[in-house]
């Protein structure tokens, strides 16, 4: 998935019952937009752990986006690298500096 498609899923897009979620839109700079073709309109099939963990993040919510900010707003790329990766580093006492170069590496 492209990040603009994963910040723009929201929690009606996730079926837990038979595994899947939907990508029917994206974000680009925190305005939402359907998918420039058909193509990308598609159904992905996720793994139980996964799901597991969006449902545990989720904490029952039944509408809006699946992932946002820790103030509820969008997220953006810059968030995630702030937001997500860096305290996922701090809580498992993985280098940060590492995280991020890993990072860098994936996106090139």
């Amino acid at each position: 998935m492209r990040p603009g498609e994963l910040f723009g899923l929201h929690v009606s897009d996730f079926d837990f019952s038979i595994g899947t979620l939907k990508v029917q839109r994206g974000t680009f700079r925190n305005f939402e937009d359907t998918p420039k073709t058909q193509r990308g309109r598609r159904t992905i099939y996720v793994d139980r752990w996964t799901l597991d963990m969006i449902r545990e993040l989720l904490a029952g919510r039944q509408s809006g986006r699946a992932f946002t900010t820790n103030l509820g707003t969008p997220l953006k790329d810059g968030d995630v690298n702030r937001d997500v990766l860096k305290l996922s580093a701090g809580r498992s006492g993985f280098p940060w500096e590492l995280c991020m170069r890993s990072a860098m590496d994936e996106s090139a």
